[in-house]
C-alpha cells in the first residue's frame, strides 16, 4: 500500500510537467512521434481554388524561433519569367547571383505570402528571413535527420515525398505520378555561377534543375517567433493539429500593424507577370491577358518542362493495362526530345584507366555527364535516349567482341540525373555480357525506377519483349525497339505497333532501330523502303541510332524518319566526326485532343571525350549552321520530303498537314 501510494504521489507531481510537453512547441523528435503538426493561415486547397487552412510541420523550434514546412505541395509557380524566345535558346535570359533575386522568391512574398497570411493576426509573429517571410528550404535542411529528413541524397526517400493539393494539380497544372505524389518541388540554388535550383523529386532524391522553370511545386517554409504566441488548441497530431494565438507581447505588435483585407485571389500570378510568358498557356483559373506574340506562327523554341514521364506499364505484350483517365490538355501541346548513343562508361580495356568516363563520373560526380544539357532534357516533356552499355559486375561473361562495354550497375544514379525520361536497350552492346548481362541491366533499370524499352530474341524464354507505354499530358505513346532489324523483323515490328494503338490506344508510335553503318555519314537504301513499310504500317516516328555520327533528316507522310542521332555521351569510339543534338518534335493538339506534328528542331550539339565527355552546345553561327548542314541531304529520294536548305539558318521546320516542310526563321 506504501508503494502504491508514493507511485501515485508521484504521478500526481508529474501531471503538469505531462501537461507542458502537451502544450509546449517543439522541433522533430522521433522518440515523440516525429512531427508536430499546425495548422495556420489559408490558401486554396480544392481544385477550384476554394480556401482551406493550411496544414505545418513542425520542423525545429530553437533561439526562440519555430521553423514550420507546409506538409503538401500548395501551389506551382514560375522561377525566373522570360518571353524572348531568343534570349531562351541562346541563353542569354536575365541571370541571378542570389535566390533572393529570383521570381519565384519575389512572387512567394508580394503574392503568395499575403494570400497565405493577409487576414491571420498570426503573421507579426512570422520573422523577416534572407530570402522574406516565406522562402524554400536548403538542401543542407533536406539532408538534416534532426528536421526529421533523411541523410540520403539519392534514392527512394520516403520521407521527403510530399502530395500537392487538388488546386495545385488540377488549377496549377502540378504532375503527380500514379500514387498521387509530387515529382518534384524547388529546394535551393546550386551556387551562383550554375543558377541552378536543387529539386526533390517525388521519390525523395535530391538533383538540379536549370533555374528558368515552369510550375515549380511550392512547400513554402517561415519562422515563428515563438515568445509571441501560445498554443490555443489541437494536441499537435496530423489529425488533430494545434492552433496558434497571439499572447499579449503579439497581439500588442499586431495593433501597429494596418488592417489587413480579404485578398481575393491573390494566388494568382501578377498580371504584369503573366503577359511575359506568350509561348505557355498556364492552367490558371481565370483568363489572363495574352501577350502578343513577335510572330502570328511562332512556336516554343524551348516548350513547357518539367512534365516528369510516367512509369511505363511494364512489357505490353504479356501486361494489358485498361486506359487511365486522360489529364486536360493544359499547355499548348507536347514537346519530345530525341538523343543518341550513351554508354555512360567504358570498353573493358580502357574502364579503369585515369582518362576514362568511369573514372570521370566517379570524380565529378553522377550528374557530371549530362550537365551541360540537363536543363533542355528537362525542358520538354518527354526524352527518348539510347542506352549502349551493360550495367553490370559480371565482367567474366565478356562476349568475344572487339569492344565490350560496361558500367557498374550504381551509375543509374547518372541516368536519373540526366533528364532523361526512357531508354531503349537493344543494340549490338545489349548482350555485350552475355544474355546475363543484359538482364542484370533490366533489373538495375528498374530498381532505379527508369523507364526503358526493347525486344530481343522474344520468342525465347531468356530474351525480352518490353514495348514503352507512357501517357504525357494527355497523349499516350507507345516504343518499340529493335537492333539490327532485318526485312524478316517488318511483320513482328508492325504487329507490336498495332497493338500499342488498338490495345492500349496510343495517339503516337515510336520505333527505335539500332541500325546502319557505322561512321557512314548517309544512309542507306535498303533503310528507306524499311521506314516507309513501318510509317505505312501505322509508325508515326522512326527514331534511329548506331552510325555514331549524325545523318540526315527525311520524312515520309508528314513523319520524321531520323537514320541516325548520332553519339551523345560515348566513351570509347573514334572522333569521325563530333556533330550531334537533341532533335525534337512538337505536336500540336486537335479538337480531339489528338497530336498533330507541328515543327522539328535540333538543338545542336558537339560531344567531347577524353578530357570532358559531355556534350557542348553549339553558340557560334558558324558552328550551328555547319550542325544543321549536316541534316539536310542534298539528293532526292523516292517518296520523302528532305529538309529546306534554310533549315541551316534556325534548326527548325514547320511541318504542314500536307506534309510539305517550311523553314522557320529568327
Amino acid at each position: 500500500m506504501k508503494r502504491a501510494g508514493l507511485i501515485a504521489l508521484l504521478v500526481f507531481c508529474l501531471l503538469p510537467l505531462f501537461s507542458a510537453q502537451a502544450d509546449t512547441l517543439r522541433g522533430y523528435d522521433k522518440n515523440q512521434g516525429g512531427w508536430q503538426y499546425v495548422s495556420m493561415g489559408t490558401y486554396p486547397y480544392e481544385a477550384d481554388g476554394t480556401q482551406a487552412p493550411v496544414l505545418w510541420q513542425v520542423l525545429r523550434v530553437k533561439d526562440g524561433k519555430a521553423l514550420l514546412l507546409t506538409t503538401y505541395v500548395v501551389d506551382t509557380q514560375q522561377v525566373i519569367f522570360v518571353s524572348d524566345q531568343s534570349a531562351i535558346k541562346n541563353h542569354s535570359y536575365r541571370r541571378i547571383s542570389d535566390y533572393s533575386e529570383s521570381d519565384l522568391i519575389g512572387w512567394m512574398n508580394d503574392v503568395m505570402y499575403p494570400a497565405l497570411m493577409g487576414t491571420d493576426d498570426l503573421r507579426a509573429a512570422v520573422t523577416e528571413e534572407k530570402y522574406g517571410r516565406l522562402y524554400i528550404l536548403t538542401r543542407e535542411d533536406y539532408l538534416d535527420p534532426t528536421l526529421g529528413f533523411s541523410k540520403q541524397e539519392f534514392g527512394e526517400v520516403k520521407i521527403r515525398r510530399a502530395s500537392g493539393t487538388p488546386y495545385a494539380v488540377k488549377a496549377r497544372g502540378l504532375y503527380v505520378n500514379e500514387n498521387g505524389m509530387s515529382p518534384y518541388w524547388a529546394a535551393y540554388v546550386k551556387s551562383p555561377s550554375n543558377y541552378m535550383l536543387q529539386l526533390v523529386g517525388y521519390d525523395g532524391h535530391l538533383s538540379y534543375g536549370a533555374y528558368s522553370r515552369v510550375n515549380v511545386g511550392i512547400r513554402a517554409a517561415l519562422t515563428l517567433d515563438v515568445s509571441l504566441f501560445e498554443i490555443a488548441g489541437g494536441t499537435g497530431t496530423e489529425e488533430d493539429p494545434f492552433t496558434l494565438a497571439l499572447n499579449a507581447q503579439g497581439r500588442a505588435l499586431a495593433a501597429l500593424y494596418p488592417a489587413a483585407e480579404p485578398i481575393a485571389e491573390t494566388a494568382q500570378p501578377l498580371q504584369e507577370f503573366a503577359t511575359l510568358i506568350p509561348m505557355v498557356e498556364m492552367p490558371f483559373p481565370t483568363p489572363l491577358p495574352t501577350a502578343e506574340p513577335a510572330l502570328p506562327t511562332e512556336r516554343p523554341t524551348v516548350p513547357p518542362w518539367m512534365q516528369e514521364a510516367p512509369d511505363l506499364f511494364g512489357v505490353v505484350p504479356e501486361i494489358t493495362p485498361e486506359p487511365t483517365a486522360q489529364p486536360a490538355h493544359e499547355s499548348s501541346g507536347i514537346t519530345l526530345s530525341f538523343i543518341g548513343d550513351c554508354s555512360i562508361g567504358d570498353a573493358t580495356q580502357s574502364v579503369s584507366g585515369e582518362k576514362s568516363l568511369t573514372s570521370f563520373i566517379r570524380r565529378e560526380g553522377y550528374a557530371w555527364p549530362f550537365s551541360t544539357v540537363r536543363e533542355f532534357l528537362e525542358a520538354d516533356d518527354y526524352t527518348f535516349a539510347n542506352l549502349e552499355v551493360t550495367l553490370t559486375t559480371r565482367s567474366g561473361l565478356k562476349s568475344d567482341k572487339m569492344f565490350n562495354l560496361i558500367a557498374p550497375p550504381e551509375f543509374t544514379e547518372v541516368l536519373k540525373l540526366s533528364g532523361v525520361d526512357v531508354f531503349n536497350t537493344v543494340n549490338n552492346h545489349a548482350i555485350d555480357f552475355t544474355l546475363t548481362g543484359y538482364h542484370d541491366t533490366l533489373d538495375n533499370l528498374d530498381a532505379a525506377g527508369l523507364n526503358n524499352f526493347g525486344t530481343l530474341y522474344p520468342k525465347r524464354e531468356d530474351g525480352s519483349d518490353r514495348l514503352g507505354l507512357a501517357d504525357v499530358k494527355g497523349v499516350r505513346i507507345g516504343m518499340v525497339g529493335y537492333s539490327y532489324p532485318q526485312e524478316a523483323d517488318i511483320p513482328g515490328i508492325l504487329q507490336r505497333v498495332t497493338k500499342l494503338k488498338d490495345e492500349q490506344g496510343c495517339d503516337l508510335v515510336v520505333v527505335s532501330l539500332h541500325w546502319g553503318r557505322e561512321e557512314h555519314m548517309t544512309s542507306e537504301a535498303w533503310q528507306y523502303e524499311y521506314a516507309r513499310k513501318l510509317i505505312d504500317g501505322g509508325a508515326d516516328v522512326i527514331w534511329g541510332h548506331h552510325p555514331h555520327v549524325v545523318q540526315p533528316v527525311m520524312f515520309y507522310k508528314g513523319k520524321p524518319v531520323m537514320f541516325s542521332t548520332g553519339n551523345f555521351i560515348f566513351g570509347t569510339i573514334s572522333d569521325l566526326d563530333k556533330s550531334t543534338g537533341i532533335f525534337q518534335l512538337h505536336y500540336e493538339l486537335d479538337e480531339n485532343g489528338k497530336p498533330v506534328l507541328d515543327t522539328f528542331s535540333v538543338i545542336p550539339l558537339d560531344t567531347t571525350r577524353r578530357d570532358d565527355y559531355r556534350p557542348r552546345v553549339l553558340t557560334e553561327e558558324s558552328e550551328r549552321k555547319a550542325n544543321f548542314n549536316k541534316l539536310i541531304y542534298k539528293k532526292s529520294i523516292n517518296r520523302y520530303v528532305q529538309l529546306p536548305a534554310e533549315f541551316a539558318d534556325t534548326g527548325m521546320v514547320r511541318v504542314h498537314a500536307d506534309g510539305s516542310l517550311e523553314a522557320v526563321s529568327e
